[in-house]
């Protein structure tokens, strides 16, 4: 419950459900697929701030290699948020796994997503704000020993907004350009 009372950034409460089921299989040797259906609800307590309808994914993956693969896909996702209430989002990707010398691993991942939000309860607006994020992705991987692997990587994040939010949602639909550098330890056992 992320209600803050009378305010600009009051949020309804929400109880979200989602359902979905779905098959993994291999479609060919080097072809494989993944496919989920399924319809999800935020289930606001005020009936029009929930957001519902289907969701799921599609994705086809061409491996060259065990670890050097191409992969498409479609996602579809319904979700509850603070503040703009819910969101659903419509997003195709590519993402890219490329094995050198065994041990190294280059990832390549790109994402555009166009993601609509419900309003907070005080917007006088019609309700809805979209925006289109750009996702961009790339990793270095190396792995010491069948159990230990260190990783850098980059990622960067674009928004733009189809209009400009009230001040109580400005940080979630303001227009920028996100930069991300991890570095990462992993044991596998």
């Amino acid at each position: 419950d992320f209600t803050q009372g009378d305010t600009d950034a009051s949020t309804a409460s929400a109880t979200p459900i989602e359902f979905v089921v779905g098959a993994l299989g291999q479609i060919t040797r080097k072809l494989s697929g993944e496919l989920t259906v399924g319809y999800a609800n935020t289930l606001s307590d005020q009936a029009d701030l929930s957001t519902q309808g289907p969701v799921g994914s599609a994705i086809l993956r061409y491996s060259f290699s065990s670890a050097t693969n191409i992969a498409v896909g479609y996602r579809r996702t319904i979700q509850a948020m603070v503040l703009l209430n819910s969101s659903s989002s419509d997003a195709p990707f590519i993402q890219l796994n490329a094995a050198l010398f065994g041990r190294l691993i280059f990832s390549l991942y790109g994402e555009y997503a166009f993601r609509q939000f419900e309003r907070s309860l005080n917007d006088p607006g019609d309700g809805k704000r979209s925006a289109n994020v750009v996702t961009g992705d790339a990793k270095a991987e190396y792995w010491f020993f069948d159990w230990l692997n260190a990783s850098i990587g980059y990622r960067m994040v674009l928004q733009n907004p189809t209009e400009q939010a009230p001040n109580s949602e400005a940080i979630f639909l303001q227009d920028f350009t996100r930069h991300q550098v991890g570095l990462n330890v992993g044991f596998r056992y």
